[in-house]
């Protein structure tokens, strides 16, 4: 079965270890939890993740970031 990942962006730190936490407490270890705090690192976590063959599965985006925004990220 391919692992799945659930990947959470927000440039708030607290945020994200919020969400993973969360997430955590929720569905324990049925996915991986992936974090990043900006849509670029985003991008190539999801290419990384790509290449290994690792489906995302979910991406809880914040919408207010530096950079690229996260409806224009999605």
């Amino acid at each position: 079965m391919t692992e799945q990942v659930i990947l959470c962006v927000d440039d708030e730190e607290m945020v994200l270890n919020s969400l993973e936490m969360q997430l955590k407490e929720q569905f324990g270890d049925k996915y991986i939890y992936e974090l990043a705090e900006n849509a670029e690192d985003a991008l190539e976590i999801i290419e990384e993740l790509d290449e290994e063959g690792t489906e995302v599965l979910i991406i809880v985006s914040d919408w207010l970031m530096p950079g690229i925004k996260g409806d224009e990220f999605l």
